[in-house]
């Protein structure tokens, strides 16, 4: 990859994060799910938890059976993200337009099971 591909790359991948995000985010307001979203470039991760997650005892404070949920909501939809709220996750230069669009469908929908408390097993 030569240096001008990494000029456009980059902050292409963090405005998608940062679009992405705040979409979540918004969701989570929406749904009224305590919930913080963490990111760092093309990285993210979603906290069931109300006071910011900065370290790792904030993360262990979260709730990981609404992970659980959610986590299960998504794979129904198509969308994976790792199985731990510990892990990360990466957007690539392959995530298209409507690869976004449809992830943030999908995790509106799977926060707001989250929110009515519902249970993967339903």
């Amino acid at each position: 990859m030569c240096i001008r591909d990494r000029n456009e790359i980059y902050p292409k991948l963090e405005r998608n994060c940062e679009a992405l995000t705040k979409a979540v985010a918004d969701s989570a307001l929406d749904h009224n799910v305590d919930a913080q979203v963490n990111k760092v470039a093309s990285m993210f991760q979603l906290f069931f938890a109300s006071n910011p997650v900065v370290d790792y005892v904030s993360a262990k404070s979260s709730d990981t059976q609404k992970f659980t949920v959610y986590f299960n909501e998504l794979l129904k939809q198509g969308v994976f993200v790792p199985p731990s709220q510990f892990e990360t996750c990466f957007l690539s230069t392959a995530h298209s337009k409507d690869d976004l669009e449809r992830t943030v469908e999908a995790i509106d929908s799977a926060l707001r099971k989250v929110s009515s408390g519902g249970c993967s097993g339903q």
